[in-house]
């Protein structure tokens, strides 16, 4: 399984960003391999093309761990089949540690942030 981060640092100890669409980079850690990739974000947020969940999908991502996020990205990563999980904040390395434990939040309409 495959979980992604919203970051703009480089690796597990860092920390996750607070907006996913706009963060710089995606965190990919693999559950099965125990590695993870850094990739960047190329969406039309950051002057690309396409959105973050068409990103991450292609990417072969399962999970999106975030802080908060907008219904309409909560609908795209839906049809992608991607589970969202929010409300989460710190360290990677430790959220990571706390969604093993089935600690974090599934995303849904009533506890995502309204005003994206």
């Amino acid at each position: 399984m495959k979980i992604a981060f919203p970051t703009n640092g480089e690796n597990l100890d860092s920390e996750l960003f607070f907006h996913f669409g706009l963060s710089s980079k995606y965190l990919i850690y693999d559950t099965e391999t125990k590695e993870s990739k850094l990739i960047k974000n190329t969406s039309e947020h950051m002057g690309g093309s396409g959105f973050p969940p068409e990103l991450i999908k292609k990417n072969g991502v399962n999970i999106m761990i975030v802080s908060d996020l907008g219904q309409r990205a909560l609908k795209r990563f839906n049809q992608s089949n991607i589970e969202v999980y929010c409300k989460a904040e710190g360290k990677i390395r430790d959220i990571l540690v706390n969604f093993e434990k089935g600690k974090l939040e599934k995303a849904n309409v009533e506890i995502i942030c309204k005003g994206h």
